[in-house]
């Protein structure tokens, strides 16, 4: 597993590998969450997207680790096998990249070091906010429009 940090800008994925960015929006006032993801190939071309709600979520950390821990399982589902998943949270960067984050939240960050383990090759990038701009925008629709049967 290999995690990185990379340009301002989202940038096409290598031949072979798809790129997942993943982003979420927090409604604190309902405890709910809007997560979204969106799969592009090396053309830039979406090849698939997903959001949902998630609700009784009592912070942002919260949000986003389940968020991330849900995108993760639908690259696993999918069944791609070459995956660079992209945040751009620093919350999770300091869970993710740090790796006494490992030990500070074992059950969950294992859970997603160990999932990106069963990838042929997988790691994660963490990226500015701007890289990340659609995923972001849909995760938003999801608490903004109040889009709660989205599964």
């Amino acid at each position: 597993m290999h995690i990185a940090v990379q340009p301002l800008t989202w940038t096409k994925p290598a031949a072979g590998f798809v790129k997942c960015n993943v982003a979420c929006s927090w409604s604190e006032a309902s405890n709910t969450c809007g997560g979204a993801w969106l799969a592009r190939d090396s053309n830039g071309m979406a090849l698939c997207h997903s959001c949902r709600s998630f609700s009784g979520i009592s912070s942002l950390r919260q949000a986003e680790q389940i968020t991330l821990s849900w995108a993760v399982a639908a690259m696993k589902d999918i069944r791609w096998q070459r995956v660079i998943m992209e945040v751009s949270s620093p919350r999770l960067q300091d869970l993710l990249f740090d790796p006494r984050g490992l030990r500070d939240q074992s059950p969950w960050a294992l859970e997603i070091h160990n999932a990106l383990l069963t990838f042929e090759m997988g790691c994660f990038n963490l990226v500015s906010m701007k890289a990340n701009t659609l995923a972001k925008e849909i995760a938003t629709s999801v608490t903004r429009d109040r889009r709660s049967n989205l599964m």
